[in-house]
């Protein structure tokens, strides 16, 4: 028996549509086609989510908690920003050459022309927040151990990050070049420069 047809109607809904959205769009996604390939039905649909709207924003949510995990599972495993920097590469280079993968599903979400987008841009917006505190924090405490330059503000070294990470997916995806996800650690760790 799979593992499908031994979880709720909620969780069949949620693990269906994350999964389509991810791999075929929010827009791209009907109510329809989640209910059916979750072997649901619409009532249960409903019982749990007034709309996609508050799918999608279930969506995000969950991503979001995925995204906080991984950060701090890694945070905490490894003692230094240049390990820390080799497990994250190393983790999302994996990720990047599967086939499955399409990048951030943050900025897959984001760049999507949805209708109505407004209801999630602040969630998206917050989620990013959240992930750039995190990260804020970090090197704010590796600086008080004295691993990490002082030279330069610790936010500026996270938008930084992000914006390597997020650059580097990118370029990978429009070209298969193996040599944008090399230059995303190189320059990362450039960011430790002292």
């Amino acid at each position: 028996m799979s593992k499908k047809n031994q979880s709720t109607p909620r969780e069949r809904i949620l693990e269906t549509a994350s999964n389509l959205f991810y791999s075929q769009g929010f827009e791209g996604t009907g109510v329809n086609q989640i209910i059916q390939e979750s072997n649901s039905f619409k009532k249960s649909f409903y019982t749990y989510f007034s709309d996609k709207n508050e799918l999608g924003l279930e969506y995000l949510a969950i991503q979001e908690k995925e995204l906080i995990q991984l950060i701090l599972k890694m945070i905490n495993k490894y003692e230094t920003y240049n390990e820390f920097v080799k497990a994250w590469v190393k983790f999302h280079s994996k990720k990047m050459t599967s086939s499955k993968y399409r990048g951030c599903p943050f900025a897959l979400f984001s760049n999507q022309s949805i209708k109505n987008k407004e209801i999630f841009e602040n969630k998206i917006q917050e989620i990013f927040k959240n992930w750039q505190s995190i990260l804020v924090d970090y090197i704010d405490t590796l600086k008080k151990r004295n691993q990490f330059s002082k030279k330069i503000e610790s936010e500026l070294v996270v938008k930084k990050m992000i914006l390597y990470y997020e650059g580097a997916q990118q370029s990978f995806f429009m070209t298969k070049d193996l040599s944008f996800i090399k230059l995303l650690e190189e320059q990362l760790l450039l960011l430790n420069k002292r």
